[in-house]
């Protein structure tokens, strides 16, 4: 029974380690992917890849200024983000246009406030820069990038 016992408390002093403490309104997410903020809002329609993270719990917003999960109605008022060279905000984006998939703007998935890329430029990978269509590699049958 002592044995047990040990184990469990081992156990629960194993897991106590590996999962970091997080502040004030988030929580432990093993399968985050993009947080919204008071500037960027819908981000979790992101295509990232997951990853273990502190997360805003459920009606509170990550503040980029400080860091601190807020609630979504304290949100202070802001301008138009700032967007990376070769982009623009854009109020009703959806899929990005890719080298790969030049046409990905036409998927059917409900439009966000996003940077999204200028006339004539696509994104030289999911979440990547925006680089001149005309710049993207040839496509290559058989490859990663082919069309």
């Amino acid at each position: 029974m002592l044995l047990v016992l040990f184990i469990s408390l081992h156990a629960i002093g194993l897991l106590a380690q590996t999962t970091p403490r997080c502040g004030e309104n988030e929580f432990w997410n093993p399968v985050a992917t993009c947080e919204d903020t008071c500037q960027n809002r819908n981000l979790h329609l992101c295509l990232i890849m997951s990853h273990p993270q502190c997360t805003c719990i459920e009606g509170y917003i990550r503040q980029v200024e400080n860091g601190k999960c807020i609630r979504v109605q304290d949100c202070p008022c802001t301008s138009t983000p700032v967007c990376p060279e070769n982009e623009f905000w854009n109020t009703r984006a959806t899929c990005d246009d890719t080298c790969q998939a030049p046409n990905a703007h036409l998927c059917k998935i409900a439009t966000h406030s996003k940077c999204t890329c200028v006339d004539g430029y696509v994104r030289e990978k999911a979440n990547g820069k925006c680089i001149p269509l005309k710049s993207c590699p040839p496509c290559l049958k058989g490859t990663k990038n082919g069309c």
